[in-house]
């Protein structure tokens, strides 16, 4: 009987140690920093991928303001703003106009870092930024097309 419960406890620990490094290399996963180049637009045409410093630079120079989309991957409203509010046309039309549109993904500690700075902590948010980085508008919560497009043009 001791040899029995000694093996079910032996499998039981196999399995917890998996399990913990498992965890420890989805952790590390989301360490990694942010690319350094300023690249193209993400796949809805939207989001510039790059670093955060970067673009903040490119705004300056081009006279551009920035909109800064904090979001994360649970986060069902932040989806749907992908989907539905930053393709839509009149938006997307307002965006290419004169704005750098920047997605920051919480999910990784790059991303916390900057909602830190903006003092973020509720998901979607939209922070316009004019060409020099000073704020000019924060937004909290979803953003339909309309809404979005309204915020768009007051800058």
């Amino acid at each position: 009987m001791k040899h029995i419960v000694l093996a079910l406890l032996f499998f039981v620990c196999v399995g917890h140690a998996q399990t913990i490094d498992q965890k420890r290399s989805s952790i590390s996963n989301r360490v990694e920093k942010a690319p350094e180049k300023v690249e193209t637009q993400e796949e809805n045409g939207v989001f510039l991928k790059g670093e955060y410093k970067n673009i903040l630079e490119q705004a300056s120079k081009e006279e551009k303001a920035v909109l800064l989309h904090f979001g994360a991957e649970w986060c069902l409203p932040c989806k749907q703003m992908k989907r539905m509010t930053y393709p839509n046309s009149i938006v997307k039309g307002k965006l290419e106009e004169g704005y750098l549109a920047f997605e920051v993904d919480v999910d990784y500690f790059w991303g916390m870092d900057i909602a830190e700075e903006y003092g973020v902590s509720k998901y979607p948010t939209v922070v316009i930024l004019n060409s020099n980085g000073k704020v000019r508008e924060k937004h909290e919560g979803y953003l339909g097309p309309r809404e979005m497009y309204r915020l768009l043009r007051n800058y």
